[in-house]
């Protein structure tokens, strides 16, 4: 098992916090898998991606200033256009993962009715941008120029504890501590994850205006 491109540590992190020697690779499989998995529920709940990457997304109008990306931060925004026309009239709210426009982000439809109302409003938004985080395992300060993470740490942290939980589960039903019922791991990730760690993740969770 290899770490997914998600993964928001690493196994000698992992390791470390659950004190087993980074000689000793018994669990290394399985931890592997933990990390991906505890990665995922987590994008899950904040409802983002957190790697770098790059994103070519379409957005529908909202006639406000603010126009909120899938993902944040923003590293670079390449191209944005409006009903198809390429705009350059925003600021870029990067930390936020916002565009903001002095002269609105129009709904685009179809006049319908005794009074013409626009309704159908569709996709007539691209924003073509990068945005994310470098996550640990892919900091390379052996490069030139270095690669240095930037993921938050106490995200990292966050799915290391998630990690863990589940692990030490594991652990104390295999050594008949717990019956499986009372472990009750079957459970997915992200219903695991405990109230401490979501009062973390609920600062990095995508911002949606209705």
């Amino acid at each position: 098992m290899a770490l997914s491109a998600h993964a928001l540590t690493t196994l000698a992190a992992v390791k470390d916090f659950l004190k087993i020697d980074n000689t000793d690779s018994q669990y290394d499989g399985l931890l592997e898998r933990m990390i991906n998995a505890a990665s995922e529920a987590i994008e899950g709940y904040c409802q983002r991606h957190f790697e770098r990457a790059s994103y070519n997304e379409w957005y529908r109008g909202n006639g406000r200033q603010m126009l909120v990306l899938s993902q944040s931060p923003i590293i670079q925004v390449i191209l944005v256009e409006l009903n198809n026309g390429a705009i350059t009239d925003y600021e870029v709210m990067a930390d936020y993962g916002m565009l903001y426009r002095l002269a609105l982000w129009p709904a685009y439809g179809y006049p319908a009715g005794l009074v013409g109302d626009r309704v159908g409003s569709s996709q007539n938004i691209r924003v073509v941008y990068e945005a994310g985080y470098i996550l640990p395992k892919d900091e390379d300060l052996q490069a030139s120029p270095p690669v240095v993470r930037t993921l938050p740490y106490d995200l990292e942290d966050a799915c290391i504890d998630l990690v863990a939980l589940k692990f030490n589960q594991r652990q104390e039903e295999a050594a008949g501590k717990v019956t499986r019922a009372q472990a009750d791991y079957q459970t997915t990730y992200q219903q695991d994850i405990p109230p401490r760690l979501r009062q973390v993740l609920d600062r990095y969770r995508r911002l949606v205006v209705v």
